[in-house]
């Protein structure tokens, strides 16, 4: 089989797969754990180890990685209290998690910034 059909069965499969997991929904499913913010574990557990290690190690920015890691650890507390807090307050609390997550990507830019220049590439 020539190797561009190969590809094409197997985007026919993934396509089908597709269908076949979105159709198989029963109704509605209720609320999502924790407001969906469930999805950001992985992220949050990746930047938790990265902030371990580099603190472990005595990195000289392991701060940096700190403060993202707790940054971004309260974006999310903010994504999955909002709609126990839209009842009181009518903003809800979504919109800190939009505002600390760009804090958290700009804790990161500045860690790279300041990056001491080990094995930097030159064009």
């Amino acid at each position: 089989m020539a190797p561009g059909r190969i590809g094409v069965i197997a985007l026919g499969v993934a396509a089908l797969l597709v269908v076949v997991f979105l159709a198989s929904g029963e109704g509605e499913a209720g609320p999502a754990p924790l407001n969906g913010s469930l999805q950001y574990a992985p992220a949050m557990g990746a930047l938790a180890v990265f902030a371990i290690l580099t603190w472990r190690r005595g990195h000289v920015l392991r701060h940096w990685a700190l403060a993202a890691a707790g940054v971004f650890a309260l974006s999310l507390v903010f994504r999955t209290v909002d709609l126990a807090v839209c009842a009181a307050f009518p903003t809800g609390s979504h919109f800190m998690w939009h505002v600390l997550n760009g804090a958290m990507v700009a804790i990161l830019l500045q860690m790279l910034v300041r990056a001491p220049a080990v094995g930097r590439m030159r064009a």
